[in-house]
């Protein structure tokens, strides 16, 4: 496993750069989503049929970015939250490039495939009828950022070597905590923070769901997951 590299700090932009640099990714983005081809493959995304690789050869390597934005502009969130696209195309773009494919498996596809089942667990599973728009946007974030930055060990393996992460959280959870911070800390960003708006209690719980979903993907908790929705039953 290669050592993490700390990524330089990005250089400050004035209003107007920023202004240009997001209209130009929502731009871009937007032309994406708005295409013939792509528009076909998206009308599938709420089927379990759903073809994650189609999707990832017509976006030409951008799954995550298209897949995110399609889905929380189905879902009225950007009107109903009052988020700001531009900002949130930023971070979707950003969020994609901390998931490589040079990860074979941790990466923008795989992200965007658990993307994709959790549009089909709300829309399809009756789960979006009793949830609220703050609550829907959590679970697509959740999703979209669960593995932001993985380097493609487990757990177990960056505690045995005493890796940063590991002693930074007291080996709990060093992945999903890593996945979490650093969304978070991309989120915070002034051309990033797409959430700027949202008053704050809103964030709040939008922040509280999210680091629960995140969380409760690592390994370690599955069998008490699953432990709890048997004797639910």
């Amino acid at each position: 496993m290669k050592a993490s590299v700390k990524k330089p700090e990005p250089v400050p932009m004035t209003e107007e750069q920023m202004s240009q640099h997001l209209e130009s990714v929502d731009a871009a983005l937007m032309a994406l989503v708005s295409g013939k081809e792509l528009r076909e493959v998206l009308a599938l995304a709420g089927e379990w049929q759903f073809d994650v690789f189609e999707l990832t050869r017509v976006t030409k390597g951008k799954p995550l970015q298209v897949l995110g934005m399609h889905l929380i502009r189905h879902y009225g969130c950007i009107d109903k939250l009052g988020l700001d696209r531009h900002r949130l195309a930023n971070f979707l773009v950003e969020i994609e490039r901390g998931m490589p494919f040079t990860n074979p498996y941790h990466n923008a596809i795989h992200c965007a495939d658990v993307l994709q089942s959790m549009h089909v667990l709300i829309s399809r599973g009756g789960m979006g009828e009793i949830m609220t728009e703050v609550e829907i946007l959590a679970a697509l974030v959740g999703a979209i950022i669960h593995d932001f930055e993985h380097m493609g060990v487990n757990n177990d393996l960056l505690v045995k070597m005493g890796h940063a992460w590991a002693i930074e959280y007291n080996d709990k959870a060093p992945n999903e905590n890593h996945h979490l911070a650093a969304a978070f800390k991309l989120m915070m960003r002034p051309e990033c923070n797409f959430l700027q708006s949202l008053p704050k209690a809103e964030q709040q719980v939008l922040r509280k769901l999210v680091l629960d979903m995140v969380i409760a993907t690592d390994m370690s908790a599955h069998q008490e997951i699953v432990d709890k929705i048997n004797n639910s039953q």
